[in-house]
């Protein structure tokens, strides 16, 4: 079956535990015996973010990977730090936020189509006056959190406000449903979880819902709207999650 691969984790002294987003079976875990040798066959294959067809095999308390083919090359990824590094922070995310057994095959199809975009897209990088580095642009790595946050249930009402269908007046963000207007606002005490937003942050983040990922690399979003999107899943999530530096 094809599978993604988000993490690996030492095992023992030679192996490994691996996880997989995959399609049919979503995010699973499964012993890699002898993978850490430098003999093993499947260790260059096993690099977080590489899409694989893999075999497994039933165990007593977890599942062996068995055998495994590469089904495409990165090798864009591999020779670039910066998206090395927005890979490996993709994946761990993703690790982060998808319990074990999840299975959703639209989640596989976005990491998939973003790993390929990052791949294989050139125009992707965003000016960065502070430093002679390359630096992916924040739309190309929030829109996937945004868009992941959606198969996971997490939507915000980015129309009218979310207490009364208002559709005038929407000048705040409520964490726990979405936009807000100014009267339902006013009536939450100390605007407990309700913060500012800009028309421009709720039309980017329109952008983010609704377009193609492919779309939105060279959309330009600002510090408030990213740390606005981090504080909304962290709200439904109940906990922090850790944030890239860029």
């Amino acid at each position: 079956m094809q599978a993604i691969v988000l993490k690996c984790k030492d095992f023992r002294e030679n192996d490994q535990i691996i996880t997989f987003y995959s399609l049919e079976q979503g995010k699973i875990n499964l012993l890699s015996t002898g993978s850490k040798k430098i003999t093993s066959k499947l260790a260059g294959n096993l690099t977080p973010g590489n899409l694989l067809e893999i075999d497994i095999a039933p165990g007593k308390e977890i599942n062996h990977l068995i055998k495994l083919n590469s089904l495409c090359v990165a090798r864009n990824i591999r020779v670039s730090l910066e998206k090395q590094l927005v890979v490996a922070y993709i994946m761990n995310l993703t690790d982060e936020l998808v319990k074990d057994g999840h299975r959703d095959s639209n989640i596989f199809l976005l990491l998939r189509d973003w790993l390929t975009m990052i791949d294989k897209d050139k125009s992707i990088y965003q000016e960065n006056s502070s430093c002679d580095l390359r630096v992916v642009n924040h739309a190309v790595i929030h829109d996937y959190i945004v868009k992941l946050t959606t198969c996971l249930g997490f939507v915000p009402e980015l129309a009218m406000c979310h207490k009364c269908v208002a559709k005038n007046d929407l000048e705040w963000f409520d964490l726990q449903g979405g936009l807000i207007c100014n009267e339902c606002c006013g009536k939450i005490p100390h605007k407990l979880n309700c913060c500012l937003i800009s028309f421009k942050q709720i039309e980017n983040w329109r952008k983010l819902l609704a377009n193609d990922i492919s779309d939105i690399k060279n959309l330009i979003i600002d510090d408030r709207l990213v740390d606005l999107i981090y504080k909304f899943v962290e709200f439904h999530l109940e906990r922090k999650i850790r944030r890239i530096k860029l």
